[in-house]
């Protein structure tokens, strides 16, 4: 790039590089652990693992989706029996989100193979504060997007 060119579209091609290249790998070593899952399922399976009991809104804001593909994405894992809902006491109108006894399962696989990968992108890229910097200009990138 000239000097003084804007980087930022830079960035988001990057940006988008990176989540396409994270996702073939995360979906090669699961097909290798015997899984057959897309990147959605997995993204929506593993935030519910890791937060149960999650709101559909919160779990949209977190796999940064629009409520209505999350209601889609929800369904379809409850009708295949991966999630249950369970009404929220305090606010009825709202929905809890678990993994059922199956997803459990599928989370037994899954969760250990997404640790794997993240710990070898950090094994090869080392652990010099990049990753932190990194985070602490996506957020504040965000936060510009956010006020515009």
């Amino acid at each position: 790039m000239e000097n003084g060119e804007n980087m930022i579209p830079e960035v988001f091609m990057h940006l988008m590089k990176v989540r396409m290249g994270l996702r073939r790998v995360l979906m090669r070593e699961l097909r290798a652990q015997g899984l057959d899952i897309n990147f959605e399922t997995l993204q929506v399976l593993n935030r519910v693992w890791r937060c149960p009991g999650i709101t559909q809104q919160a779990l949209a804001d977190r796999t940064v989706r629009d409520k209505s593909s999350i209601t889609c994405l929800v369904n379809k894992l409850e009708r295949d029996g991966l999630v249950t809902r369970e009404e929220d006491e305090a606010d009825r109108r709202n929905k809890r989100l678990y993994l059922s006894e199956e997803g459990r399962r599928m989370a037994c696989v899954f969760v250990p193979a997404i640790g794997k990968v993240y710990d070898e992108i950090e094994e090869r890229m080392g652990r010099d504060g990049e990753a932190e910097r990194c985070v602490t200009y996506l957020n504040r990138m965000y936060d510009v997007l956010e006020k515009m």
